[in-house]
């Protein structure tokens, strides 16, 4: 009965919460702590509507991306029907219509983000839905952002440490034009600094890939 009510109290069974870091429109950012690989993660919990958590919550909601033997709906080309003998009869049967979580809050960042390995970067590990909530599971920062930075020593910060934020930016920024990711949504308070100094942008959820010409317009 203690272990029940214990599991009960963590995210996805998995993360035990320490403190919440932030919240804002419909979503909250959880500091916990991941049972399973024993670290610190910063989780967006992200509330969503009733459409949303009933597409989320049909089975098969998120098809495999790759041929899979256990599906063979998924064995489209010759060669994968001749390792399993299937004749073409089956192959032009009526197939169930495929589900995709596309667009669900929270996704489109974790694999915009995903594509994205930058020590400038705010890591995402995982993306899941439980009930009406979606969950990012991202690397935990140990800082403030910069507008806590400016708030609390705007007037002690030099030109060295100015130029030291916009480089490491500048290179984020860069790292993510490599990829044709359009962040769409730097500011201050989406800019960590860690205890070490080190700066990271994060938020990636208004990003969007570039268009053919190198453009994007924002949501």
């Amino acid at each position: 009965m203690g272990s029940m009510a214990r599991n009960q109290q963590l995210i996805l069974n998995r993360y035990r919460p320490i403190a919440e870091a932030g919240s804002g429109g419909f979503s909250t950012v959880q500091v916990a702590w991941d049972t399973r690989i024993q670290r610190k993660v910063a989780i967006k919990c992200i509330e969503l509507d009733d459409v949303d958590a009933a597409r989320a919550a049909l089975p098969g909601s998120e098809p495999a991306s790759v041929p899979d033997p256990e599906n063979p709906f998924w064995l489209d080309d010759e060669a994968d029907r001749a390792d399993f003998q299937l004749d073409d009869d089956f192959f032009d049967a009526p197939r169930p219509p495929a589900r995709s979580l596309a667009h669900l809050p929270g996704l489109d960042e974790a694999r915009t983000a995903a594509m994205l390995s930058d020590s400038n970067i705010v890591a995402v590990y995982d993306f899941e839905v439980q009930g009406p909530t979606a969950y990012l599971i991202m690397e935990y920062v140990d800082g403030i952002t910069l507008s806590e930075l400016l708030d609390r020593f705007g007037d002690r910060l030099t030109l060295d440490v100015a130029a030291a934020v916009f480089a490491a930016v500048s290179h984020a920024l860069e790292v993510a034009h490599d990829n044709q990711v359009l962040h769409l949504d730097i500011k201050p308070d989406n800019v960590l600094i860690t205890r070490q100094g080190q700066v990271k942008v994060t938020d990636f959820g208004l990003a969007m890939l570039a268009d053919p010409s190198g453009f994007g317009a924002a949501g």
